[in-house]
């Protein structure tokens, strides 16, 4: 077993890079999941090699084979290949809408002004603990977050700012001007613009969103 152990030492995991390559690792695969990929080409390399040398009977390539399918099941149960971060704050976001978006933000009505003003799609009802607003912005439906929601209660625990930067990195984010993460908009209610995070609503599609 020595000359085993010297010969799977001095074999580097790249050699059977090739059989964990996208879509397993794509390209865009964050340091952690190409750790993780490195791992299982490892593993991947001491069956082949263990194969080759007549200690296990399986046919050539099965441990790469087999290597490739649990990384394929370890990327299924991660959320993907993007930083781990960045899928929470996606997931973050969605679930928040997902429990709060019809009633803790009522919808402005496009176009429509009640004495100058922006007017609610429903003036009637009373908004409990409004998170923020479900508008159209640049001609698309989105959620404005309240700065104060975002921090406090989407990204309790954790990093709003760095969670706003995931949402752009996805195309999820509306920008404000120039690398701003908040975008002022007005609603009604407030006399002047108000700053946000605007969401895209097809976050909830789960599609990346528009760069």
């Amino acid at each position: 077993m020595d000359g085993f152990y010297t010969a799977l030492v001095s074999t580097t995991p790249t050699i059977l890079w090739p059989a964990l390559s996208p879509p397993c690792t794509p390209e865009d695969a964050d340091a952690q999941t190409r750790d993780v990929a490195r791992r299982f080409a490892l593993v991947a390399a001491a069956g082949e090699m263990a194969t080759a040398w007549g200690i296990l009977p399986w046919p050539e390539g099965e441990a790469s084979r087999s290597a490739e399918t649990i990384m394929g099941a370890w990327l299924a149960l991660r959320g993907g290949s993007g930083a781990a971060e960045d899928t929470e704050a996606l997931a973050r976001v969605r679930a928040f809408i997902g429990a709060h978006g019809e009633s803790r933000f009522p919808r402005v009505v496009d176009g429509e002004t009640i004495g100058g003003t922006l007017a609610l799609s429903d003036t009637g009802r009373v908004t409990i603990n409004r998170a923020g607003f479900r508008k159209k912005v640049s001609g698309e439906a989105a959620f404005l977050f309240l700065p104060e929601t975002w921090k406090g209660e989407v990204f309790t625990g954790a990093d709003g700012v760095a969670g706003a930067k995931a949402l752009d990195n996805a195309g999820f984010l509306l920008r404000g001007e120039g690398t701003k993460l908040q975008r002022r908009e007005r609603v009604p209610e407030f006399d002047g613009p108000v700053r946000f995070y605007v969401v895209r609503a097809s976050i909830i599609e789960g599609e990346e969103g528009a760069a």
